[in-house]
This record gives C-alpha cells, structure tokens and sequence, in this order.
C-alpha cells in the first residue's frame, strides 16, 4: 500500500513536475527553463512550479494564458513576451480536445525537433493523468471503482514480495492486470538483442505468437516508454516505430507494460476487446502498480544475487581469513631470510604449490640471487645468480603465466638464465615482488599438488598475498638498513664529539698555521670532507692558508663576486667539478673561505652537513679574524703600529669597494678619540692613531660625514685614498 500511495503522491502533488523538468533538463541541457501551470483547472492565470538557471521576475501571472494564446504548440526560436526575455521556445502540453495543462519556455542550442515533440507527448500523458485526478472532489470517498482497485491491489502486495523467480513474477503481473482492469489475454515478451520475442502468455496460446517480435530500439530511446504503462492508443507511428506500431496494431493491443530485471528488459502486452475502457482513475492504478511491480522484481533480482553470491562471499571470507593468518606469520618475522622462509611456507600452503622458489635483488650489486627453493620432494641446496635485466622493471602483468607463450616470453626477456632453471622449478606461475617502482624480485609457483589448475580466484587471492609478501620484504630490507645505519650513526656521533673537543681546541690556538691544520682534521673526521681549502683575506687580496687549489686571477674574481655570508656557492674548477663554498665571516664580513672538494665515508645528510658546516663558520669566526690580525701584525713587526693601522684600513676600504660603496677617510683631532669613535661606529669605520688622533672610513658623502662630525669635533680634514703612499704621509708624517 505505501508504494501505492507514494505513486499516487508523485501524480497529484508538484513531484510530477519536478519529474517533468528534472528529465528535460538531462535530455536537452537548457541554460534557462521555466515550468508553468494554471493556478486551478481551466484558469487562464499562471503560477511558476519549476525553475531552470535565471530566476523569473514573478512567480505568478495574471491571465498569462493570453500571452501564449496565438503561438503554436511547439515554438522554436521566437520572442515569446517581454515579460520572458531569457526564454525563445515554448512548448504547450495540451490534451486531445485542447485543454492546456501546463508550459515549458526555455533557451536551448541544437535542440532536434523530434525529440522535442516525443518527450512532450510522453509528459503530456502523464499530466493529462494528474489533471483528471485534480479535477475529483474526492478521489478515494466518490470513486467506488477506485477503492475497489485499491483494495484489490492491496490484497496482491504481499504475494509479489515474496522470493519468486522472475518468471512467476512476470505471470503474477499478468494475472493482476488481467483481474484488475477486465482485459481477455497478455503476453510477456523478453528483449533479445535488437528484438523482444514472447517467451509466456496468459488467457491465449503462446504458439499464437510464435513469429511475434518488436524492435527494442524504440524503447531504449524512450525513457517514458520502457519505464512507464503505455496505451497504445496515446502512443504514435513515430515513438513506436513502423515497425512496432504496425506489429501491435495487427494483434489489437492495448496495453504495454515494461518490466526491467537487473539488465534483463520484459515488456507485457495485453489484447483489449470491445468493452476495453481504461478512465483516468484507470491510468493512477496502473502506474502505481507498475511502480510496485518494479519495486518487487528489484528486489528478487536484489535477493537472487544475494543467494546466488553467498557461497562464494563464504568461500572468499574463509580464504581472506587464511591470507590475514599468513600475513600475520610472514610479518611475525624481522630477519630477511626468515621472512621469505615464511612467506614460500605459506604460498605452498595456501595454494598446494609442489615447488616453490623467490629471487631475490642482490643489495650489494644489481644482480638477482635465488634465495631459497622448497619442495614437496627431497632436493639439492641451489644457488644461483640472475645478470642484471636488460631493460627496466617490473612488467605489465604481476603475475605472470609461465605456460602464456607470449608472457613467457616477456619474462624470460628480463631473465633468460631463468629457462636454465625451468626442469628444476617446473614454474607455472610468476608472481613478481614490486611496489611503487621499486622491483625486489619474484617468486615461482608449480604445478599443484592436487592437479588443479589456478582460476581466476586464486590469482586474485595470490596477488593479495603477493603484495603482503612485497611489505614484509621491503619492511626487512629497511630494517637491515637502519641497523646498518644506526651503526654507521653511532660512530658518526662519536666523530660529532670529537669535532666539538677538536673546536674547542681551535678556539685555542696560537697560529693561523695550527688553526688550519686541527680545523682540516676536524672536517674531515666528523663530517667527512675528504678534499678542502682554506682561504684567508688579507690587505692586499685572498691568501691560500691550507691546501693544494690553485688560487689565480680567476678564482680571486670569483671570491670577491660572493657577497653573501649563506653557505651553498660553488666554484666551478677547470676539471668541471664543483666544489662547495662555505664563507667564514666576523661582524657580517667575510675573512675567508672553506672550499670543500669531496666528502667521503658518512651517512650524515646533505641537510645535515649544510646546517653543521654553517655552525662551525659560526663559532670559528673571530678565532679565524683574530688569528688573521695576528699574522698580520707578526708579518708587518710588533712595533711597527703605522704599517698595523694601514693593513686594517686598507682591509676596511677594500670591503666597502667589495659592495661597491664610495671611501671617504677623515683626520680629526679630540682630546678623547675613543668617544668620537664610538659615536660614529653607526656610519663608519675608525681607528686611534695618537692620544689626541684618530681616523674614521665611510661610505658616507663628505657633506653627510661634515654634518655628523661637527657636533663631536671642530678639528677634522679629509684624505684622498688615491694610494697608500699617500694616505701613510698624511696619517704619520
């Protein structure tokens, strides 16, 4: 009863029209629709029930009719009314004797006009059926014909959902609408290929229809007519076909009723006679009962399946289960040879394979080795190895079917030692160990020791077993690495210490030459640099401290072309191998580089090495200027202090050129030089020459320099840096 009443709610409520729009707009694709229908029966006023894209100005038009009066039933490609400028088609569903029942203006490209007029003779039945039953003070209390319908039909909902076959089904279906509706015979025919052909009849012979048949062409094209009851007499040449309409007409059908089971498509045919007359009330229990008997072959067709699948959904559960114990043993297991032990003790297991064999990649080299064979027999240890495949990994098939001549083929392309091994492997199958790119290997089954053949399910159930057996593989392989590597870390962080005692022994010495050798050993023993430079700046350009490079006009250029104090430049030497740069810098100022040419024998990461080599410039910073000054001043002479001060200066000039800065030098004169300077350490660079002297660089303009001097010392002069000569004579002389 509640599929009943849903029908009948889907007839005399606006769900129709939604019905309407939502299938037009699948079938054309409209930019704009509108659905309008008379407020009640026969008014001339117009109320909006269905919208498509732009929104209408009203939902409601007084006397709207008048605006559609003098066009055609169906327009194309007009000015409708001012009061619709989205919308240039209309279409009118009318009854047979005139009557309107409602309006579909829309916008549309390419729209056939065949296609317009079928689905609006299908949507004009269907609401030829809503208005009969709209025009009925009382459907249920008035219409004694009616509620005996309902409950007829009420009194069969239960029969056809019980679990009978499409078959019974269909007869069932007959046999209602042949008591329902008083009509003398039926056939069911079932669509085979391109025809429907009868297969069951009732209140006539089936022999009658022996050489019956239909076109299903026609209803694949017709939505309406393979879902819904048809009368053919509501139906044309042109939805049928000639051919069908011809056929049907012959036999005085009546009636077509379309039932679907899973793809499966049946049409009922029933025979009218002369006292054959279906009202309006007629048509309302038809459809719903159609829509009942769809829900009820749905539903068998629902449950066979179910029943049909259940042992096999048994069978797969069972061997799932089988694969979740393997998988738990395989994975049980940490030691590489231990896991592949495992895993060809459950691939013989689970699948009865007499002999079974995995070749594994060599971790060493890029050769395979065959790891391990069992058997049901007593054999001799193998072993074997695989030269590496000839072309890249894996092939297209994961498993592979040994006795398929052209996947044989394949497969011995990458491996042709392999047919060495075919009369002690005997393989059948080859189930091959990759995941995500990375190909490990593979393993061969034989024939089974049941003598059956592998269908379509245990291939299905080996390649989940395949893919558990790949995890646990390369989980076993990761772990061998971590171990590896955790050991090769452990003697990394033993070396990290001895860098942090060799620092503190750096920061301690008294030489550059000494700074230089601990610095290379310290490198080298932590961070494994192999191959390194150390580059000094001095007053007169960049000095080769430690090493064999070749520090020439070019490199020299180079030096001076980096700017930043971010480690990750590269000097590009003559054998076209890059070596990396690591600035060595102090208040901002770079004072020499490390130039690394190889590193050698450490698991510490690029990242890593770039984040510590950055520390280390770092903390050796003003040991490395210090250590500078001081071979500077051991060059020029302890007592020498003029030649000290040059060195400095001409240092703090070069930098500013470096930046491309201009160099103004002053002299000024103050009884307490230390305080002048240290008021200018924002803007320059100064240096004490006497107790009452001293001597400032800037990039500053002299005109900017004059006005921030003044307020500090009235007593200045500028000097020109035109050489050092000259610039010593007007300093010290």
């Amino acid at each position: 009863m509640q599929n009943l009443f849903e029908a009948a709610e889907i007839i005399t409520s606006n769900l129709l029209y939604r019905q309407i729009i939502h299938n037009f707009d699948n079938m054309f694709h409209p930019q704009d629709a509108l659905l309008l229908v008379p407020v009640t029966n026969c008014s001339s006023d117009l109320e909006v029930v269905e919208v498509i894209g732009a929104l209408p100005t009203s939902l409601s038009y007084t006397d709207g009719a008048a605006l559609f009066a003098e066009l055609p039933a169906l327009a194309r490609d007009i000015a409708i009314s001012n009061e619709f400028p989205h919308y240039n088609n209309l279409i009118k569903f009318a009854g047979s004797d005139g009557h309107i029942y409602a309006y579909l203006l829309f916008s549309a490209e390419k729209v056939e006009l065949s296609e317009l007029r079928k689905f609006a003779s299908s949507c004009t039945q269907l609401l030829s059926i809503k208005n009969a039953i709209d025009s009925l003070p009382d459907m249920v209390k008035t219409q004694s014909k009616l509620k005996y319908q309902i409950s007829f039909f009420a009194s069969t909902i239960n029969n056809v959902f019980e679990p009978y076959g499409i078959e019974v089904l269909i007869r069932l279906y007959m046999e209602i609408i042949s008591e329902l509706f008083l009509l003398p015979a039926a056939v069911a025919l079932k669509a085979d290929g391109s025809y429907y052909r009868p297969v069951y009849a009732k209140g006539v012979h089936i022999k009658e229809f022996e050489g019956f048949r239909l076109e299903t062409e026609p209803f694949k094209r017709n939505w309406n007519l393979k879902t819904y009851p048809s009368f053919l007499s509501d139906l044309t040449e042109e939805q049928l076909g000639q051919f069908n309409y011809a056929a049907l007409t012959q036999w005085s059908s009546y009636l077509l009723a379309p039932v679907s089971y899973g793809d499966q498509d049946y049409l009922i045919i029933c025979v009218s006679c002369e006292s054959s007359r279906f009202d309006d009330a007629d048509k309302t229990s038809l459809i719903a009962l159609s829509n009942t008997i769809n829900h009820a072959v749905q539903f068998n067709y629902a449950r066979e399946n179910l029943m049909l699948t259940n042992q096999a959904l048994d069978q797969k559960v069972y061997s799932l289960t089988t694969l979740y114990h393997a998988a738990q043993i395989i994975f049980s297991n940490n030691n590489l040879a231990d896991t592949l032990s495992s895993a060809l003790d459950m691939v013989m297991e689970i699948f009865q394979s007499s002999i079974s064999a995995v070749v594994l990649k060599n971790s060493l080299d890029d050769n395979f080795k065959l790891f391990n064979v069992k058997s049901i027999h007593t054999i001799d240890r193998m072993e074997y190895l695989f030269n590496s495949p000839p072309i890249s990994l894996p092939m297209r098939h994961l498993l592979i079917d040994y006795q398929d001549p052209e996947q044989k083929e394949e497969f011995l392309t990458l491996f042709p030692d392999f047919a060495g091994l075919e009369e002690q492997l005997q393989p059948v199958l080859i189930a091959q160990l990759a995941r995500e790119n990375h190909y490990y290997g593979f393993i061969s089954l034989s024939t089974r020791v049941t003598g059956q053949s592998y269908d379509q399910t245990d291939k299905e159930l080996l390649t989940l077993l395949i893919n558990s057996i790949t995890i646990a593989i390369e989980n076993a392989l990761i772990l061998k690495e971590l171990e590896t590597t955790n050991a090769m870390l452990d003697e990394s962080l033993q070396n990290l210490y001895a860098i942090q005692e060799v620092l503190t022994t750096i920061r301690q010495a008294e030489r550059i030459e000494d700074f230089c050798q601990l610095l290379a050993s310290a490198l080298n023993l932590g961070l494994g640099v192999e191959s390194m430079s150390i580059i000094g700046k001095d007053s007169d350009g960049w000095e080769l401290l430690q090493g064999d490079m070749k520090l020439d006009a070019k490199v020299s250029s180079k030096l001076n072309s980096i700017s930043s104090t971010v480690l990750g430049s590269f000097l590009e030497q003559e054998d076209t191998e890059q070596s990396l740069v690591v600035p060595i810098s102090h208040h901002d100022q770079i004072q020499g580089f490390l130039i690394i040419d190889a590193f050698k024998g450490t698991t510490i990461e690029d990242g890593e090495k770039t984040r510590l080599l950055t520390m280390i410039s770092v903390i050796i910073g003003e040991t490395f200027n210090n250590l500078l000054e001081k071979k500077a001043v051991s060059k020029f002479g302890f007592d020498n202090y003029p030649r000290l001060i040059m060195h400095r200066l001409r240092k703090q000039m070069n930098f500013l050129k470096d930046l491309g800065l201009d160099v103004n030098i002053l002299k000024f004169t103050n009884p307490d030089p230390e305080t002048v300077l240290m008021d200018c350490v924002g803007w320059s660079e100064g240096f004490v020459l006497r107790p009452d002297t001293g001597v400032i660089v800037s990039p500053l303009a002299q005109e900017d320099i004059i006005e921030k001097i003044s307020s500090l010392t009235t007593q200045y002069c500028f000097i020109s840096a035109a050489s050092d000569e000259e610039i010593y004579t007007h300093l010290f002389v």
